[in-house]
Parts: C-alpha cells; structure tokens; sequence
C-alpha cells in the first residue's frame, strides 16, 4: 500500500474507534463497556501503527540531490536509492544485472522453456528466508519462463543509469527489439523478435503483490510498454519506479547474465545457486516447487542431474557454475536432498534444521 492509502487506512480506523469509544460512555452495562474501550484502544493502536508505516516511507535509501556522484554511486552498490522524486535500482556489476532474491529464489521465473497453465497464483518460496512473506501473481493464468527472466534482466539494462519510471512518466526508454536481443547475447531473426514480442506482453500482463512485515507492494505489472504505428520496430519500455523497494539492503543479488539467459531448468538453478555464499542441502522436492515445473519423481531427477551437470561447463561465470553436488538422504525424514556447490561458495550454512 502507498503512503497515502496507509494514512487514509489509519484515519478511518481512527474514526471507528471514537464511535466505539463513544458507545462505551452510554452503554448501560460495565463489561460492554469494558469490551468496547478493549476494541476502542485497539483500533487507537493500530491508526497510530498505520501512520508509522506511512511516515517511514517505502525503506528506499533517500539522497541528496548535491551528493557528489561518487557517494551516489557507493551507496547504490547496496541498495536501490531515491533522489528527488526519481528512483533508481542498484548498480549493475560488469556482465551481471541486479536481480531481487524473490525473483530468482521462488517459481516467478520457473525452470520452464515456455509458459505453462499456473497451478496456483502463489508463489512457491524458501522458507528459510521468506518466513511470513506472502507473494501472489496477477495477470493472466499462466507461467512466465525462463525466457521471460531473460527478457525481464533485458530491460532492466535499459534503466542501468536512469531512473525508474513513475506513474505519470511521459519519458519512457525507446529501444527496439534488435537491441534487446543483443542484451541477451542472441543472435537477431524472425524467430527471436517473435519470442521477444510475445514474452514483453507477458511481462506486461503479469503483476505481483507482496506482503511481510517490512514490505507491502504491489506491481501492477513488471514492465509496461508501447509500439508505436509509425516507427514499428520501436518499443517505449516502462519499469515500475515502486519496483526499487525489492532492492533494499541485503535484499537482492547481482546474477550473471549467462545464468539468467541460460534456458530451462539450468538457467533457474545458475541464478538460484550464484545467490548463495554458503552451501546447503535442499529437499528434492523442495528445489521442484520452488523452480516450478510440474514434473516429479525419476523424470524431476534426472532433467535436474542433466542441468546441474551442464552448469559444470568452464563458460559458466563461476558464481554460476556447479562445482560439486550430491544427492543424499535427509537424517530427519530420510527424504533426499541435493547439496550443490559453486566455486564460490565459503562453507556449509549454520542452520538449526533443513531448509525446507
């Protein structure tokens, strides 16, 4: 919720609490009475929580304008940053593009070559990290892809050193889809433009809610865009400026191209695996919902054995690239687990129980 719909939220609870607070004085009978200051005081409570929220703000790191561009750029190195009135997302490393946690860690770019019918509008998430986060897809009642992440990362390049864009913005970026190809590192044809045109509407038909305790936003879509009648071949691009409270501290993770334009299930896991410092063993059937494919059993295993295997290959930017992994049984339920490791990574995570 925006700040003004949390402060119009806060006055309204502000107002039944003095009606109620007021029908405690007449009531005729003292435990009524009691119940109602009881609800009055609550309802007092939560204005006073509602109007904290609003006041905070969306948590986005706001700056200066006359802040030398050198602390600008050292701040953006860990989180999204507000100047003014405009947003803007972290800094991309060179070959990489910042991506949040909840975007390659989670079923809203499955593991999928093309789009499926959606077995349900909430997104699968790892609970180790997402305890009490909720997260639903709006749109149409079908999967992205893995293209789409592709896609996604592609017009994030665009917004590399530019603002996001606001609600009323009439400055979109202008880009084709020759170039947007060229982002992803792929050669430019019929086909491919065709694939681009169809993964953009999906982009643009597709929104996100999330709800925890730090964060309430929702996305109407992950990008908007334009064609225009006159130059064809043109695309005005939007993304969403409230798109930067996903990029907030420790929050988000700057994942290597390869791996995002990777396709499949060996682009979801290079992008799940290049986000983690530590190694860890996942439930099988744990790491088949969070990629969201609707396979399982033997045929779930041996597509994953084949694209961890290929995620072995040199090319691999080694934050991406497998360097070891083993099936093996868990010692609490005897349910097999995957402990995949990447030439990064620094040790086993401390953990109290398995990351389920």
């Amino acid at each position: 919720m925006s700040p003004e719909d949390l402060l119009i939220l806060a006055n309204k609870k502000q107002a039944d609490a003095e009606i109620i607070e007021g029908g405690a004085k007449t009531h005729p009978e003292e435990s009524a009475q009691q119940a109602l200051r009881i609800q009055s005081n609550n309802l007092h409570a939560e204005a006073e929580r509602l109007r904290r929220k609003a006041r905070a703000g969306d948590g986005v790191l706001t700056l200066k304008a006359t802040l030398p561009q050198a602390d600008v750029d050292n701040a953006r190195k860990t989180q999204s940053i507000k100047i003014d009135d405009d947003y803007f997302l972290p800094l991309f490393r060179n070959g990489c593009v910042p991506l949040p946690f909840i975007f390659v860690r989670s079923s809203l770019f499955p593991g999928s070559l093309n789009p499926e019918p959606a077995a349900s509008q909430k997104l699968t998430l790892l609970k180790s990290w997402s305890k009490n986060e909720a997260i639903t897809i709006t749109g149409p009642h079908s999967q992205l892809c893995s293209f789409d992440r592709s896609v996604f990362a592609a017009c994030l390049l665009q917004f590399k050193n530019r603002p996001l864009s606001s609600d009323d913005d009439d400055n979109p970026v202008s880009t084709t889809l020759r170039k947007l190809s060229e982002n992803l590192g792929i050669n430019h044809g019929s086909g491919v433009a065709d694939r681009i045109k169809a993964s953009l509407e999906r982009l643009s038909s597709t929104g996100i809610t999330i709800e925890n305790k730090a964060t309430q936003l929702e996305l109407k879509s992950l990008i908007s865009i334009e064609t225009s009648a006159i130059s064809p071949k043109k695309i005005n691009i939007r993304v969403p400026e409230r798109l930067a409270v996903l990029y907030k501290e420790k929050q988000w993770w700057s994942v290597p191209l390869p791996a995002i334009t990777r396709p499949g299930l060996a682009g979801w896991l290079g992008c799940y695996y290049s986000t983690h410092i530590q190694w860890d063993q996942v439930k099988l059937e744990k790491i088949r919902e969070l990629c969201g494919l609707s396979i399982n059993g033997y045929a779930f295993k041996a597509k994953l054995t084949k694209a961890l295997t290929s995620l072995q290959d040199e090319s691999m930017p080694e934050g991406a690239r497998i360097k070891s992994y083993d099936f093996e049984k868990s010692a609490e339920d005897n349910s097999e687990v995957l402990i995949a490791k990447t030439d990064t990574m620094t040790g086993p995570a401390i953990r109290r129980k398995l990351a389920q």
